[in-house]
């Protein structure tokens, strides 16, 4: 059976609205989600970088913090959004290159970097050499 995205994408940034029909859930009527931006299944690497995480690195390079997060049911795409693969790279490879390239103009600098997961309520520091496992 072929798998058919179920909203389709029509726009790079705006709102959804959900609908919940009939059922015990009935009651909660419409849901409306703002997003800063939405990308269909077929957005290549560059252009999620490009329109989501270029200006976060920029904003990181002028002194702000950032944050991107990946969020989604597992078999989603999350790992291959941020991290890719041989033929094309993900958006963590993307920001990392894009900040050390623009860095290598400045005569002193520091970078600090956390990488989380969030799973069954557990929290792992991706980074660090052992187990990691907070709760």
């Amino acid at each position: 059976e072929q798998e058919r995205c179920a909203l389709p994408c029509q726009d790079k940034a705006g709102s959804v609205r959900l609908r919940q029909s009939g059922g015990r859930f009935d009651h909660l009527g419409e849901a409306a989600y703002q997003f800063d931006n939405v990308f269909s299944e077929e957005a290549l690497q560059d252009e999620v970088f490009n329109e989501a995480v270029a200006p976060i690195c920029e904003a990181v390079l002028a002194g702000y913090n950032g944050a991107v997060i990946a969020y989604g049911q597992t078999g989603s795409g999350k790992t291959h959004t941020v991290l890719g693969n041989s033929r094309s790279r993900g958006i963590a490879p993307r920001a990392i290159a894009f900040i050390f390239e623009t860095l290598q103009q400045c005569s002193c600098w520091s970078v600090e970097v956390s990488v989380l997961e969030i799973y069954n309520e557990r929290v792992r520091d991706l980074l660090a050499p052992g187990p990691g496992v907070c709760h």
